[in-house]
Order: C-alpha cells, then sequence, then structure tokens
C-alpha cells in the first residue's frame, strides 16, 4: 500500500524553532516504529539502499523575522506528512501508528498538539492512499492516448545527488532514477530498468518556475529548488508512457530527489 498521512497539528506554546524540521520529524518517526516493531526499526537503520517512507518538515506555521526560523503562535495550526510505500510498513502506519497518535508530539524545542490524521485526500490535499498494482494499472488500462507531458509542483527544497555533489536542477533523468528504483525496491512489482534510458533521450524540461532554497540541518547547508515544472515527452511509445505516468504519480509518495526522508523533494503531481 502507497500511503500519504497528514498529521494536524498546533502549538502548545508561542516560540522560535529552525524552519527546517525534517530530520526532526524523522527521528520521531523512527520513534514510533520503534515502539511497536524493533525488528523493523532495525532493519531501516541497517538497511543502505532507499527507504521506504518520506517524511515532511513542518508546514503551515510562518516564517519568523529571525533568519531561518519558524514562528509557532500558542494554537496555530500546521501539519506534517508521512509517506510509506512498502506493504509491512504501511501495514505498521495504518494499523498501529495513526490509530495510537500521542497527544503531544515534541520536535526539538516545539511542543505541539495533535488533532487528527488523515490518508483522505478529500480530507487534505496531501493525503491519500492506493496500492502500487491499482496505480498502475490506471494507467496501463486506461482508454485513448496518454499524454504526452507532465507537470510536478516540488514543494520542499529538491536536489539530486551525483557522486559528491549536489544539482538542484530538477532534469528528467535525474528524477526517474530515484522513483525507480524506489517502486523497483519496494513496491513488489518490477518495472523495466530501460526506463531511465528511454527518458535520458525523450523526456525535456519545458516549462518551469523555480527557485533555490537552502536547507540547513546542524552545520550543513543543502541547495534545492521549488516550484513548478513541465515535462514533454519526444517519443510517444503508449507503453512507456504510460509507465512514466504512472511513476509520476508514484513521486506523491516516494517524493524526488535526495533527503527525502528529512524532509526535501515533497511532490505533487499536477
Amino acid at each position: 500500500m502507497l500511503l500519504s498521512a497528514v498529521i494536524q497539528l498546533d502549538s502548545a506554546r508561542p516560540g522560535f524553532v529552525p524552519r527546517d524540521q525534517g530530520r526532526a520529524v524523522q527521528a520521531w518517526f523512527m520513534r514510533q516504529i520503534e515502539r511497536y516493531d524493533p525488528a523493523l526499526s532495525a532493519a531501516l537503520h541497517a538497511h543502505d539502499g532507499s527507504k521506504p517512507y518520506t517524511c515532511s518538515s513542518l508546514n503551515g506555521f510562518r516564517p519568523a523575522r529571525r533568519p531561518d526560523s519558524l514562528e509557532l503562535r500558542l494554537g496555530e495550526p500546521g501539519w506534517i506528512r508521512i509517506t510509506t510505500f512498502h506493504e509491512i510498513l504501511s501495514a505498521l502506519l495504518w494499523d498501529r501508528i495513526l490509530p495510537e497518535l500521542p497527544e503531544v508530539l515534541a520536535l526539538g524545542d516545539a511542543t505541539l498538539r495533535i488533532h487528527w490524521a488523515t490518508v483522505d485526500r478529500e480530507r487534505h490535499p496531501w493525503a491519500n492512499h492506493i496500492s502500487p498494482r491499482t496505480l498502475l494499472e490506471s494507467h496501463l488500462s486506461a482508454p485513448g492516448d496518454p499524454q504526452r507531458h507532465f507537470g510536478l509542483r516540488l514543494a520542499s527544497p529538491t536536489t539530486f545527488k551525483q557522486r559528491e555533489r549536489h544539482m538542484a536542477v530538477p532534469l528528467p533523468e535525474l528524477m526517474i532514477v530515484g522513483w525507480l528504483r524506489r517502486w523497483n525496491d519496494h513496491c513488489g512489482i518490477q518495472l523495466p530498468e530501460d526506463m531511465v534510458d528511454y527518458v535520458a533521450q525523450n523526456v525535456v524540461l519545458s516549462r518551469f518556475q523555480l527557485q533555490t532554497e537552502a536547507v540547513r540541518f546542524g552545520q550543513a547547508v543543502t541547495i534545492g529548488c521549488v516550484g513548478t515544472c513541465t515535462y514533454h515527452v519526444l517519443d510517444g511509445d503508449p507503453y512507456r508512457l504510460r509507465l512514466l505516468q504512472a511513476l509520476a504519480d508514484f513521486s506523491f509518495y516516494c517524493g524526488t530527489g535526495h533527503r527525502t526522508t528529512r524532509g526535501m523533494g515533497q511532490t505533487q503531481p499536477q
């Protein structure tokens, strides 16, 4: 199951916190996993490959006047988002973690009250759930010719690691590598590896409104891009197009680029 869970919060006390809270949200989520399934938690920590989840930073709170900070006003609402795309982890999130959320969430110096959580898109635009097979078949069995373009909103800073460098430009050949790897690693349905070559040769970034934004984890600074982008497919092979559209939709759950477990690369298909 692909799950995107939104957890609605408000501030239990006023104050200021660093703007980039993705690492703190990840640490909290990992504690919840360890609470219910220590073996799964240990396996996730030990696994060197792609991770089957993403975590957002704090959303909805206003930027403070002081640099790189958020101002938390008493009772002001906000939210965080957790996604999972592995059957076992999704079951744990659905069956145990979400129904038994604590009343209070502590993120560093922030004390936040939890009000509700949802995986229902009608309740929150960043929530949803679907099985990998249903998502894939909805594209493969769709009537008519598939569209030769798709759009994305990169809602949090997005970057791509190449060797020891970061690239803050969402080129299609960089995006597809992460989407395909996460799908094949965790979704139980193998898609052809040559999709990477197909995208590199046939998909172009045709329109974009992007700006760069820095993310700070302690002393480390990473530059990413945020905004919207549209891609055009030159080769209209129907099967490859349908697979590409499915993977673009999958990006809603798996994120795009590097450090998606720490709040980066939050992606919304347009």
